[in-house]
């Protein structure tokens, strides 16, 4: 077997994301709400723009630490990970 891991974006019409994963009317700016299961995490995050999430699953990480270098925005290390290890440049 190879040893893979996979991290990348979700989108929120899928049925098998819990609820409430995808409600952020009521959520923090900047906060994070997850999902552990086994070796796979769920993270959903509440971008400083109104209504705007990004919903991220992991087989890499397995818990909730934020990364120091992202400062005030209170980024994830699953998600300053994705912005480095993606084409896209990041947010």
């Amino acid at each position: 077997m190879h040893d893979m891991s996979y991290l990348g974006t979700i989108k929120k019409n899928k049925r098998e994301i819990p609820p409430r994963l995808l409600a952020v009317r009521n959520r923090e700016v900047k906060s994070s709400q997850f999902a552990f299961q086994a070796d796979v995490t769920v993270v959903s995050y509440k971008y400083p723009t109104k209504k705007k999430k990004v919903l991220l699953i992991s087989t890499l990480h397995h818990d909730n630490k934020i990364d120091p270098d992202s400062g005030e925005s209170l980024k994830l290390d699953m998600i300053t990970f994705y912005n480095r290890t993606t084409g896209t440049g990041g947010e």
